[in-house]
């Protein structure tokens, strides 16, 4: 996403006030040795601002659930909708340089308040880059609307290594709430090629009453080229 980018938000929320997101970048600097090549990068940090002609509302920053120095890239900006009901989703990431990758990946999520003319923060989540970790808004499906997230084991955790899997569900026209947390069967490196999230959604979906054994298999949302029908095995969704 190049910026300085900007997104209208008054026409899909039908806002009162000219609504809109800023996304903007500071500039990015290059460290030089004392020959003057350069021997490292620090990229930009990005700033989310919502903007009307009479308002300017800044998201706080500086940790890992109000990211600052370490979100400098844009992977999502966008209305989604839940229903009839839009969602502001944003996703930031940190930094991709030619020197290596900075600490993760956070997801937003934003409601419109129409009494009071405003956006207000309803999810907010950082997990990692590496190992399957991942925050996945659904915007298809049984569950339509809920937010998953996969979490590897923490650092020096005993094996068997196993992933845990989180479900939030919007409460009415409140914020995101925890609806689901377990110990997944998916471990770290079991060689599945499914995202975990995929192979644990027969599981995810069980437990919340959306799928029973039996009927097909939910189709995973990102499907490696070389798999040809997904199947259980070790009591996940499993392909080769």
């Amino acid at each position: 996403m190049k910026l300085p980018y900007t997104l209208d938000l008054s026409q899909p929320f039908h806002t009162r006030a000219d609504w809109q997101l800023v996304i903007t970048q500071e500039t990015t600097t290059e460290i030089n040795d004392k020959a003057g090549a350069v021997i490292d990068q620090q990229v930009g940090a990005i700033h989310l601002c919502f903007q009307s002609r009479s308002e300017q509302i800044c998201p706080p920053m500086g940790s890992v659930n109000q990211p600052g120095l370490y979100m400098n890239d844009i992977g999502r900006a966008e209305i989604v909708q839940v229903g009839a009901t839009p969602l502001l989703l944003v996703v930031t990431e940190g930094a991709v340089t030619p020197f290596g990758h900075s600490f993760g990946v956070t997801t937003w999520v934003w409601a419109y308040r129409d009494a009071t003319d405003s956006f207000d923060l309803i999810f907010s989540n950082g997990t990692g880059v590496t190992n399957h970790q991942e925050t996945r808004f659904l915007e298809h499906g049984p569950l339509a609307g809920d937010i998953i997230v996969a979490l590897n084991p923490p650092w020096g955790s005993p094996p068997p290594y196993p992933y845990t899997i989180t479900v939030y569900r919007r409460a009415g026209l409140g914020a995101y709430q925890q609806v689901l947390h377990y110990a997944a069967r998916s471990r770290e490196g079991d060689r599945n090629p499914l995202a975990v999230i995929d192979a644990e959604m027969p599981e995810i979906e069980k437990r919340l009453h959306v799928w029973r054994v039996g009927q097909p298999l939910p189709m995973p949302q990102r499907f490696p080229e070389r798999c040809k029908t997904p199947e259980m095995r070790h009591d996940v969704e499993w392909c080769d």
